[in-house]
């Protein structure tokens, strides 16, 4: 990173703002060793969201089997409603 190149310095820089790849930390760790580093919004959301679908399917696998148990198979109208 070529700071001085444009008239800045890489101690007075204070935050860095960077996608998730360590390639990014890596190099701001090492150029930019008083900043503070986070990540970009959408990388956070897009995993959260990942998360909750992984977690949303997992739970409806466990409950619509839990249903079947008590209630027993659906007949085919009801089908196309909870299935």
């Amino acid at each position: 990173m070529k700071l001085g190149a444009h008239g800045s310095e890489p101690a007075v820089v204070v935050h860095a703002r960077m996608d998730m790849g360590a390639a990014y930390l890596s190099r701001v760790t090492a150029y930019l060793p008083h900043a503070l580093s986070s990540y970009n919004r959408f990388h956070i959301v897009k995993l959260s969201c990942e998360a909750m679908d992984e977690l949303r399917s997992a739970e409806w696998k466990i409950e619509s089997a839990l249903v079947r148990e008590e209630l027993g198979e659906l007949d085919a109208m009801h089908q196309r409603f909870f299935l």
